[in-house]
């Protein structure tokens, strides 16, 4: 018999003040089966959680970890050139003090720590927005 491929997800970013428990126990509620939490989701006091606190999370509510969400840093790293405003609100403030190449090069390090994440969980999708890296038009 054929087997699903598909099952309900919801991403992570629109849910903005929610941790990741909040959120997964919210998507469970709400009939998805798996989530693609966004990058803040996945954020300690030090960094990022753990690989075993995220999988601990995530099995203990019965979900699946369909993608990680990161449009906001990949906003903030394909537009910081421009010098845009839109970019401070999505990076931490001590950060958004910095000039446009010093976001720009944090963004770079602060991603490179989210896939290197992302490859201890397996996941291999990670929905982003461009941002204007060729430009506004």
């Amino acid at each position: 018999m054929p087997q699903p491929v598909y099952h309900s997800s919801i991403e992570g970013a629109q849910h903005g003040a929610k941790s990741l428990a909040q959120f997964l126990d919210y998507a469970k509620a709400s009939g998805a089966s798996g989530v693609q939490p966004s990058n803040y989701m996945l954020q300690s006091d030090k960094g990022f959680k753990s690989v075993k606190e995220i999988k601990e999370t995530f099995e203990s509510r019965g979900m699946s970890l369909d993608g990680i969400s990161c449009h906001c840093p990949i906003w903030v790293h394909t537009t910081a050139w421009t010098e845009s405003p839109t970019i401070r609100p999505f990076i931490p403030a001590d950060v958004a003090k910095k000039s446009p190449s010093e976001i720009e090069k944090w963004c770079e390090n602060y991603m490179l720590k989210l896939m290197d994440l992302a490859v201890e969980l397996g996941i291999k999708i990670l929905p982003t927005f461009w941002g204007v890296a060729f430009g506004w038009e």
